[in-house]
């Protein structure tokens, strides 16, 4: 019954209610509150007028400048079709600050350019006012595609990238989790556990997320003048027989030799342990192989051995994502634009 009433209560506060407890005429308050005021106002009205707002909880609506400008509070989301926790804490994340900026959210995911181009038709015949979106494909900004979304940005949308390399000639920004740090954290840890042999197992499609990690991860070790192994991939036959193989001929020279692996996935990571497991290595997992996977997935706390991964904050990615968005959209400086930071989870496998 609180909850109801508070809310009652906030959603009766105007333009007219701030004006009443500042003193100051409802012109001077709007153009307080407008990021484009036609007309000047003084530092200290502007910040007596804040403050009362913080106080009323007042929230501005949007929707009359949004609709003079031809749009609408509605967002266009585009995310690829995984069906991992990772989507889940970032829609979560998304509606959680979509809610609290009073922005409407519509939701697609798709995986490849047509769905991307139907995604913008959706966006288009809506009026929405921002994109918050997944890179549609590598080189994407000098086809039909990128025409379209450049066209977009100059008729006032905003739009905002996830993971991904900033497009300026599009308009386009971008929001990003530190995969460097990622695959630093990674090799440092392999590091100090004192493993003598690494490897990095790279997923056979090439993206700017796994190029990242690796780069991490390569970085340190280099540093400590030593010099990974890398496999990609590819065929699943082919490359975990080869894997197999550098394993064996690693350890066949020192027993007591500590072999680190980084995979760039845990799905990948899980691979690897279920190929030593299967060669009766189960009890050297954690003790003589060192495995580290990337994601945090649920099923990483339930292998045997438990998975060693690095967790991304995909909901908070999607909360300042939204955070930033709104800020473009309405030209106020909300939100930091500082890469959010993995975080190395611990478990028996390194």
């Amino acid at each position: 019954m609180k909850r109801y009433l508070l809310k009652e209560l906030t959603s009766m506060v105007t333009l007219k209610t701030i004006s009443e407890k500042t003193g100051f005429s409802l012109s001077v308050v709007s153009r307080a509150l407008n990021p484009c005021p036609d007309q000047r106002v003084a530092e200290s009205t502007k910040r007596k007028i804040e403050r009362a707002v913080q106080e009323l909880n007042y929230r501005r609506n949007h929707t009359a400048s949004l609709l003079a400008r031809g749009k609408s509070t509605a967002i266009g989301v585009f995310l690829p079709y995984y069906p991992d926790s990772l989507l889940v804490d970032l829609v979560v994340g998304v509606t959680e600050k979509a809610n609290e900026c009073d922005f409407l959210c519509n939701f697609y995911f798709g995986m490849n350019s047509q769905d991307y181009v139907e995604f913008m038709g959706s966006v288009e015949e809506v009026g929405s006012s921002g994109i918050l979106s997944y890179l549609p494909h590598v080189g994407f900004s000098s086809t039909e595609l990128g025409r379209i979304l450049q066209k977009y940005h100059q008729d006032g949308g905003r739009l905002l990238f996830m993971n991904s390399a900033e497009y300026p000639e599009l308009g386009i920004q971008s929001l990003n989790i530190d995969n460097f740090s990622g695959g630093l954290l990674a090799a440092e840890h392999l590091f100090g556990r004192g493993c003598q042999d690494y490897i990095c197992i790279s997923p056979s499609s090439e993206s700017w997320q796994s190029e990242q990690r690796r780069a991490g991860f390569f970085s340190f070790l280099e540093e400590k003048c030593v010099h990974p192994e890398i496999f990609y991939a590819e065929s699943r036959s082919g490359y975990q027989n080869y894997l197999l193989q550098t394993i064996e001929t690693m350890v066949s020279l020192n027993s007591s030799r500590k072999v680190g692996i980084f995979a760039l996935s845990d799905y990948l990571a899980m691979d690897i342990a279920g190929m030593l497991i299967q060669r009766g290595l189960h009890a050297q997992i954690g003790q003589r192989f060192l495995i580290i996977g990337y994601d945090d997935l649920p099923a990483c706390r339930h292998c045997i051995p438990a998975l060693t991964t690095i967790r991304q904050p995909f909901r908070e990615l999607g909360r300042r994502g939204i955070e930033l968005l709104v800020g473009m959209i309405t030209s106020t400086e909300t939100g930091s634009k500082d890469m959010l930071q993995p975080e190395l989870v611990i478990r028996e496998s390194a």
